[in-house]
């Protein structure tokens, strides 16, 4: 079986990167065209094509090497919004579909995020770079209906990481179920322990349990603005505690306004902003941590971040809404705070730093999630799921 993954590999806790590597070890042929980033080619992979760009041109340079190849038997996607650039480029997403269908391969695409015609608004505008113009807000309605319908009806088979994405592809977009498999996000089986700290300024100051991590992209829709909000609350009663806010970010503008809110309150010193970190650094930072956020206030697709906590078996706390109130259960693997509610997330902060029983009670009930969901299963169903595509005659 030969199969062709579209995605980039970066950054290194890349979903398709894990799971491509998982596949390659059980056997399949795997050969990923991955976007112009020369970092693409240090992840290990043994076939990894540099092929697209991030721009208008991509759904031609990915056909255009798709005729060099000896028939594969699936081309698998990987799709989110932004994935090829900016929203002007998930318009061209359905031309490479068709153009995909033409060549007579079968397509798989893994779905990422699915966007409720509800969510849909002036504030769902501006979170995800639209012009946040009321006049917007009926035609990217129109473009996200007909974006999911054109995906299931052109793709074989497609794959969500939760049932409640799968029921929302059915019931608000038509797409029909019988293609449809709920395969959860993976999760490394094994992370380092006893990782060195790193030797960078931001690390300095940290010392293990008395900090606590979020890590991700600074996004609109994590709601990093009331983290900071909570955590000004809880820092009176722990001023030794730190908040380590990691990673990079598509929206500069809104890290920017995160750092100006964090002086605001009183917060300089007590709030790291590291920047992109490596997997090393990331290793440290969520092993010593004392527990991981994981924010938003929207929640549209599995969250990455999240299976590299419950590799750790680190306590959570993320919010109740959307795919986390459908992946944690509150007080068993995690803590659930209210949406954009800062008091609420403070509390469950203070329960936290506060409860050590309950640490480790959430810890123990997230582990079982790491068993059930390592990459060595997640490739296995996802090749058996190959192989029914495969033997599925098209309509």
């Amino acid at each position: 079986m030969k199969v062709i993954f579209v995605s980039t590999l970066l950054p290194e806790t890349n979903y398709f990167c894990y799971l491509a590597k998982a596949l390659e070890q059980s056997g399949v042929d795997i050969t990923v065209y991955a976007d112009k980033n020369e970092q693409n080619k240090k992840t290990g992979l043994s076939k990894t094509k540099l092929v697209w760009s991030k721009s208008l041109l991509y759904p031609w340079q990915i056909l255009s090497e798709l005729l060099k190849e000896n028939e594969p038997s699936i081309v698998h996607l990987q799709h989110e919004i932004n994935m090829f650039g900016g929203p002007l480029t998930a318009l061209l997403f359905p031309i490479l579909l068709i153009g995909l269908r033409l060549h007579q391969v079968k397509i798989v695409t893994t779905v990422h995020a699915v966007v409720a015609p509800e969510q849909i608004d002036q504030d769902f505008l501006e979170t995800f770079a639209f012009p946040p113009l009321d006049v917007l807000v009926w035609p990217v309605k129109i473009f996200f209906t007909f974006l999911y319908w054109l995906i299931g009806f052109f793709s074989d088979a497609l794959i969500v990481h939760t049932a409640g994405l799968k029921d929302m592809l059915v019931d608000s977009y038509h797409v029909d179920s019988e293609k449809i498999s709920v395969i959860f996000h993976g999760v490394p089986e094994k992370v380092p322990t006893n990782n060195p700290k790193p030797d960078v300024s931001w690390a300095s100051g940290l010392e293990p349990s008395r900090y606590i991590c979020y890590f991700g992209y600074f996004h609109r829709r994590k709601g990093l603005e009331y983290v900071l909000d909570a955590f000004s609350k809880v820092s009176v009663n722990h001023p030794d505690l730190k908040l380590v806010l990691a990673g990079g970010t598509l929206q500069k503008d809104y890290e920017e306004a995160l750092k100006t809110q964090s002086a605001g309150l009183g917060l300089l010193g007590r709030v790291i902003f590291t920047g992109f970190v490596s997997q090393d650094q990331l290793y440290w930072l969520l092993e010593n941590s004392l527990f991981v956020l994981q924010p938003a206030t929207y929640s549209i697709a599995a969250s990455g971040p999240l299976a590299q906590v419950i590799a750790f078996e680190k306590p959570v706390l993320g919010n109740q809404i959307g795919v986390f109130a459908q992946e944690i259960q509150d007080n068993v693997n995690g803590l659930l705070a209210l949406s954009c509610n800062s008091a609420d997330m403070a509390s469950k902060m203070e329960l936290l730093i506060n409860d050590d029983v309950l640490r480790a009670k959430i810890s123990q009930g997230i582990g079982r999630l790491h068993t059930e969901r390592s990459w060595g299963n997640i490739a296995g169903i996802t090749g058996d799921l190959y192989n029914k595509t495969l033997s599925k005659i098209r309509e």
